[in-house]
């Protein structure tokens, strides 16, 4: 069994519709099996950069931490599902070291700085 954990973040995108990413991870999570799937519930703020040069990053952190959690506390095998890139974050941090494969499904790398 596949665990689903729905994490409908947009504090990463810089983009002027940035908030649409959250109904896009719930169109998502409606067609996942209740029973093995967890949403969990983005900071409802922007955030802010916290002294860094990456905006809303108190946002980010926050949902980092709930995104590894997450993915710590399941026994299955998990695919995560979010609104930007950065849900990567949390999801690889909480396996890093374990039997690790990852399937990046994007229209870019977002490999970049905040720079």
């Amino acid at each position: 069994m596949t665990r689903f954990i729905v994490a409908p973040q947009w504090q990463g995108s810089s983009s002027s519709r940035a908030m649409q990413l959250i109904d896009g991870a719930e169109a998502i999570a409606g067609d996942l099996p209740r029973a093995s799937t967890t949403v969990l519930e983005a900071p409802p703020e922007a955030g802010d950069a916290q002294g860094t040069r990456v905006q809303r990053m108190s946002a980010l952190v926050r949902m980092r931490e709930r995104i590894h959690e997450a993915v710590r506390a399941a026994d299955e095998p998990t695919v995560v599902i979010g609104g930007d890139c950065g849900v990567a974050l949390g999801a690889v941090s909480a396996v890093a070291g374990d039997d690790l494969a990852v399937v990046w499904l994007d229209a870019h790398a977002d490999l970049n700085t905040p720079d």
